[in-house]
C-alpha cells in the first residue's frame, strides 16, 4: 500500500512526510516516511501493519529550513503541516494534499483531543475502537464545516490542490 500526494504552501520540495502512527508529531523509527520532490509530490510505502493505520493516523510534513517553496523560494523558518486522519481521499487511497488549510483541521481535532472530546489520535487508540473512529469521523466533518465558514474557503480547496485549481483566495488564506 502507498500514500501519494503533495505538500502545498506553494509546492514544497524537501519536506519529510510521514504517517504519524503514534500521533506524537515526531517521525519515530517504526513510522514510514518519504521526501517531497518537484511539485511537492511525495510517496510513502507502507507495510501491512502500517497500511492498517493509513486512515487512523495523521500524515505530517516537516518542512525544514532550506526546503523550497516553488512559489516563494527557500524556506527560512521550519514548520509543520498536517493532514488529519479520517479524510475521504485518504480512506479511498486517492492522492492527498498536506497544506496550511489541512493543518487548521488538525489543530481543531487536536484541541478536541486535549479537552477530552476525542478518545485518541494515535492508530493504537483508534484501531480496535469503532466508537472512537466514528467520533473522529464526526469531528473531522465538523472541523471541515467550521473551517469553510470561518475562512470562506470552499471544501474542495480545503482538502484539495488550491494551486492547481488557481484559487487565489484559498492561496492567500493558506499563506496567512
Amino acid at each position: 500500500d502507498v500514500i501519494r500526494g503533495r505538500t502545498i504552501d506553494g509546492y514544497i520540495r524537501g519536506a519529510t512526510v510521514f504517517l504519524d502512527i503514534s500521533g506524537n508529531g515526531n517521525l519515530d523509527d517504526e513510522e514510514p516516511s518519504g521526501q517531497s520532490g518537484d511539485g511537492g509530490r511525495f510517496e510513502i510505502a507502507l507495510n501491512a501493519s502500517q497500511a492498517a493505520c493509513k486512515n487512523l493516523a495523521p500524515v505530517v510534513a516537516d518542512v525544514p529550513v532550506g526546503a523550497v517553496d516553488e512559489s516563494e523560494g527557500s524556506v527560512e523558518e521550519a514548520y509543520q503541516m498536517v493532514l488529519p486522519p479520517g479524510t475521504d481521499a485518504l480512506a479511498a487511497g486517492q492522492e492527498v494534499n498536506i497544506t496550511p488549510l489541512t493543518s487548521i483541521l488538525w489543530a481543531e481535532l487536536y484541541d478536541l483531543y486535549n479537552s477530552g472530546q476525542l478518545p485518541g489520535l494515535s492508530c493504537e487508540e483508534l484501531q480496535d475502537n469503532p466508537d472512537a473512529q466514528a467520533a473522529l469521523q464526526e469531528k473531522i466533518e465538523e472541523a471541515i464545516a467550521n473551517a469553510v465558514r470561518a475562512y470562506n474557503v470552499p471544501e474542495e480547496d480545503l482538502l484539495g490542490d488550491f494551486i492547481a485549481s488557481n484559487s487565489s483566495q484559498s492561496q492567500l488564506t493558506a499563506r496567512d
